[in-house]
């Protein structure tokens, strides 16, 4: 499990957008629909090992003129008579390479088929991940923005007052004012973003989501267990979703190889046949037949020429096995490059917000003693809003490291093939509405 710890006061969790994605998602429903159909390749495969059992009939009705020469017994003229007949014809492949090689592709086909649907689940569950981040990141620039705009509000009567009493010059009020116009812009611009962001979530899950809670602001990050990359990357090779896809992918192509060459070798069946004939004439006769045959055996064919198609094949089938294999080797590097991204993202994470949040105290204090300096006559109003905008900015960036680090956390396990529907719900411990947040606290190790 990720992480763990209460769960937050209300809302969308993670772990219902998550659900709620399984349900209304299109991509994870053709995924499923893609799944069914691929395992049902199986008893398709099967079916070439088995008997073939075929009923046949026919009722053909025929009108003739027959005319004769020469010396014969039979009169010639007009003659309309039918026949009917049907029977049963039975086929048993005795030996068939290319069915053999057909069954045993149809089982890699299924494996095939849940490999990729696993790794649709992931794809989802990444999806629904990213879009909640997303969300949560938009939502704390919002707060930030409206609060970026209060403080510089306030900022704006100081200065309007200290001019009023001759204490400050006009251009400390146009600073303001230029100060508070751009945060205002930034609020509308965090707000457009909230609101696309909301609808990137309501199209993957359905979902109409309101306010969710954030991150803890006291919440300690600690690296991921096991801390070691080489462990990690070990991981991603034998567990990522993709890889074991494309693995499964392989082993078709390889399948395919030996049907095409199986096509190569003579086939041999058992073959059996009862079939039933009425006439109530025939063209030299008004006599009555009534047949009844009955046949079995066994049938050898043995391709000799095609025209060069059987041997194409076999070379295409080659190619596409090679392809395949190459398709795997890429996926294989990228997947270890994407784990070495979330490893490494994760850990600088961990530094960035140790660092982050000791700027944090140096900006306020920064700030405060700006304004202590103001009232003393050596500082300028400039330097009380440069202090405010370095703090708004910092604050800022640690809230996006914080978000980076929790979500390159969960990257991190979906890239080894690891995360579970535990994780996400673990994610709750450490989102909190901003007015119950504590004073801070050390959470589990993810």
């Amino acid at each position: 499990m990720l992480l763990a710890g209460p769960q937050a006061a209300r809302g969308e969790s993670l772990l219902d957008l998550y659900h709620a994605a399984l349900a209304h998602d299109a991509r994870w429903r053709s995924a499923v629909a893609g799944h069914q159909a691929g395992i049902e390749k199986l008893p398709q495969g099967y079916a070439a090992l088995l008997p073939s059992v075929d009923l046949t009939g026919s009722s053909i009705h025929y009108d003739t003129d027959v005319q004769y020469s020469g010396t014969t017994s039979l009169t010639g003229g007009e003659r309309s008579y039918a026949t009917r007949e049907y029977g049963v014809n039975i086929n048993f492949p005795l030996y068939r390479k290319q069915n053999f090689a057909v069954y045993r592709q149809s089982v890699a086909q299924t494996s095939l088929a849940d490999a990729q649907l696993a790794a649709a689940k992931a794809d989802v569950m990444l999806r629904v991940t990213q879009g909640y981040f997303d969300l949560l990141l938009a939502q704390a620039n919002v707060d930030l923005s409206e609060a970026e705009v209060a403080a510089y509000a306030a900022e704006l009567d100081q200065a309007n007052n200290r001019f009023a009493a001759g204490a400050a010059a006009i251009t400390d009020v146009h600073e303001a004012k230029a100060r508070l116009g751009l945060a205002r812009a930034r609020e509308i611009a965090a707000q457009s973003d909230l609101t696309i962001k909301r609808q990137a979530v309501r199209r993957l899950t359905g979902s109409v989501v309101g306010e969710i809670p954030g991150i803890n602001p006291g919440f300690v990050p600690q690296p991921p267990e096991p801390n070691d990359v080489a462990q990690w990357v070990e991981m991603t090779v034998r567990q990522n979703a993709q890889v074991n896809a494309q693995r499964e992918a392989l082993g078709v192509a390889e399948w395919e190889v030996e049907r095409a060459r199986g096509a190569h070798h003579p086939t041999l069946d058992l073959i059996a046949g009862y079939t039933v004939s009425k006439s109530n004439s025939s063209v030299y006769t008004n006599a009555i037949s009534d047949d009844q045959v009955a046949r079995y055996g066994v049938q050898l064919q043995l391709p000799l020429f095609r025209g060069g198609g059987l041997g194409s094949k076999v070379q295409e089938a080659s190619a596409n096995k090679e392809k395949a294999r190459e398709d795997l080797e890429d996926v294989r590097q990228e997947s270890e490059l994407q784990a070495h991204q979330a490893y490494l993202a994760a850990i600088g994470g961990i530094s960035q917000i140790q660092a982050l949040g000791e700027a944090l105290v140096s900006a306020q204090s920064a700030l405060e003693s700006s304004r202590l300096g103001l009232r003393a006559g050596f500082r300028t109003q400039v330097d009380v809003l440069n202090a405010e905008q370095q703090l708004f900015n910092i604050k800022r960036e640690l809230v996006r490291t914080r978000h980076d680090y929790l979500l390159n956390m969960l990257k991190l396990k979906a890239t080894a093939g690891t995360l579970r529907e535990e994780d996400l719900a673990g994610l709750s411990a450490l989102l909190v509405y901003a007015r119950e947040a504590p004073a801070g606290e050390s959470l589990p190790r993810p």
